[in-house]
């Protein structure tokens, strides 16, 4: 049996994590999964300037799953027992 990192939530460091995770481990060596709520990752850096109307507050949230190595699964939605 495959062991599986589950990691949750997608936030910088889960992403992060993950996608490091994903290139270090060979195929086969484990599953890599991220549990994250919402599903969309906020650029939380570029909320500095919304106030100052430099950036669109809509224009600093992307897709989760765009920012995971394909190798990472992932799943909406949130933990109910550990």
């Amino acid at each position: 049996m495959i062991p599986r990192v589950v990691i949750l939530g997608g936030g910088v460091g889960g992403t992060i994590v993950a996608n490091r995770l994903a290139r270090r481990l060979r195929r086969g060596e484990a599953e890599i999964l991220v549990v994250d709520t919402t599903g969309r990752h906020v650029y939380q850096a570029g909320l500095l300037y919304v106030p100052f109307h430099t950036h669109d507050p809509n224009d600093l949230v992307r897709p989760l799953r765009r920012l995971l190595n394909r190798r990472v699964e992932f799943l909406e939605g949130s933990a109910t027992a550990i």
